[in-house]
Order: C-alpha cells, then structure tokens, then sequence
C-alpha cells in the first residue's frame, strides 16, 4: 500500500486535538471499500482517534507525529479490511453469531466504567446504536479469526526433525534460574522479646515433631500464621532474591526435601522447607518439548491463516482511496 499523504495525517491530527480555531469542519470519506462494503474515515477515527492523540502529544516534532500517526492509519485501515473479510465468512457459521444478550451484558459493563451517561455517549463517539454495532462486528471478527487458527492448528503434525533444530536454535531461550519449591512455617512475633521467645520454642518443637516423621504441610495447616497456610504452606516456586532476608539465605542453602532451623525475622520466626532445589541451567529437549510444540504448531497455523486470509481478500473487490 503507497504511503498516506502528509495533508492527510495533518487533518487527523487537527481532528483528534480539536484544533478548532485553525481546522475546517471534518467531513467524513471514504477509505476504503471491500466489494459494496465502505471503510469511513469516522471509524477509523472511532477506533484510533485516542491513540493519534497520545502520538500528537509524545511526539517531540511533527515529522516524528506524521511518521508514526502515518503507521497507525495504515494498520488500523488494514484490520479495518480483514475485519470485513472475517465477519463476511463468520456470518456463514451460526456457532459464531454475536447475540443480543452478549451485546447487552457488554454494553452494560461498558456503561459502568462512566460517571454519568453523557460521559459513556462522549466516549462511544456519541451514537450508542452504532457503537454497539461495531462491537458486534469486532466480535465476530474476532471468533472467526480464534476458529480458522485453531482448525489450522489441528491439521499441524509436527516432527522431531522441526522440533531439535528449533531447541537448538533456541536454547538460550530456556536458560533457568536456580529454584527452589519452598513451604514454611510463620508464627507473628513483632511485639517484645518475650512473645519472640515463646514463638521460637513454638517453632523449635513442631520442627521436632517434623524431623521425628509428621508431615511439615499438615503442622503448616494447623499452626502457620501464614497466609499459605491452607496449602501446606507451599509458597510456591522462588528464585534468588525473591525472599527478604535472611529467608532467601537459608532457602538456598538448603538441598532437596532440607529443613531450616528456626529462623528470625522483622515479621516473626520461620521455618522453611525445600521440596525441590533446581540448579541453574538450561532445560533439556525433553522439558520443553511440548512448549516447542506449542509454538511450532502455532507458527504453522499462522502461516496457513496468512495464506487463507490473502486469499480471500484476492477473491474480493478491496480498493483504497487514499
């Protein structure tokens, strides 16, 4: 597609700063058509006239503005296009239908985001009916476009001949950080020395019970003051730095299935648990294999998605007035 023009970009820009005193009254036009369909330049202001605002105002020259408010057109006159093309094919599939009921539950979550009714109108460009009907467009738009990825992904088979190229291609992407599956035990103790002490023996003794066999998750749920107490006290996943200290020194120092000692902090005392210690490196093929899946068949979804898309705007009468 040939670049916008300059006078164009210039006149959006007059528009979406409402620059009255120096700007003739807009007159709408015509973009764009796909067959008997129009793109108008109201919609397309509908959808971008906020973010050609914030380009106006962060831009540090107006060559800077035009070069990237010229980019912001031309995508948003494209998906304008594609959109069309997507709700003429999903109106060929009832699954995908848009009804009422979703418009009105969307409509009614929209409004509530307003101090007032006239400030829900100002926002929607000031025709709620027409505003409601876009919505039901970019909806179907949307469906059609999540259905044909994943029919194309379906029909994707990938090989391991795609999938140990990629890994290696790859393989900095799947460096990891040491970690460690970390559970504690907390017991409040902010007050004086006393409360500090009697929570420290607390501790010492459920850490007896846990050395002489019972389970640390189940003294977790019964005694942890913590807020993972319901869990076992699983905290979950940690790397260096994540714990204040001194936790986050006594977590790593501990091996797999380690207990702590009892351990003081500014919030009590503490016992930790490591259910699982991973040394940093780099995850083998084979924990990553199904992610690398993931992605290639994705890729190659996007791909065939490309192609049908293409497809269907040569099969349709697309012309730009610009």
């Amino acid at each position: 597609m040939r670049q916008f023009s300059k006078s164009w970009v210039a006149v959006l820009a007059c528009l979406v700063a409402l620059a009255r005193p120096v700007c003739a009254e807009p007159v709408d036009a015509v973009l764009a058509t796909v067959d008997k369909e129009v793109v108008l330049y109201s919609e397309l202001m509908s959808e971008i006239g906020e973010e050609v605002q914030k380009l106006r105002q962060s831009s540090s020259s107006a060559e800077q503005f035009e070069k990237a408010a010229d980019e912001l057109i031309r995508q948003a006159l494209e998906e304008s296009i594609n959109s069309r093309l997507l709700v003429r094919e999903a109106k060929k599939i009832p699954q995908l239908e848009v009804t009422d009921k979703e418009l009105d539950v969307y409509m009614e979550d929209t409004r509530k985001r307003f101090d007032t009714p006239e400030d829900f109108v100002k926002a929607v460009g000031g025709s709620v009916s027409d505003f409601r009907e876009r919505k039901r467009q970019q909806f179907m738009a949307q469906r059609m476009s999540v259905s044909k990825m994943d029919s194309f992904e379906s029909q994707v088979v990938i090989s391991e001949d795609e999938i140990a190229p990629y890994y290696q291609k790859h393989a900095a992407d799947y460096d990891k950080p040491e970690r460690v599956f970390l559970r504690q035990i907390f017991l409040r103790a902010q007050g004086d020395e006393a409360e500090r002490v009697q929570a420290r023996a607390k501790l010492q003794s459920l850490r007896d019970e846990i050395t002489a066999g019972t389970a640390f998750a189940d003294l977790a749920k019964l005694h942890s003051q913590g807020p993972e107490a319901a869990e076992g006290g699983a905290i979950g996943w940690q790397q260096p730095g994540d714990l204040v200290e001194p936790l986050n020194t006594a977590a790593f120092a501990l091996p797999a299935e380690g207990l702590s000692e009892v351990i003081d902090s500014q919030f009590g005392v503490h016992l930790l648990k490591v259910d699982k210690h991973e040394q940093a490196g780099t995850a083998t093929l084979n924990e990553v294999r199904l992610d690398i899946e993931k992605i290639l068949r994705q890729n190659a979804a996007k791909k065939k998605y490309d192609i049908w898309l293409a497809d269907l705007r040569k099969r349709s009468r697309v012309r730009i007035f610009l």
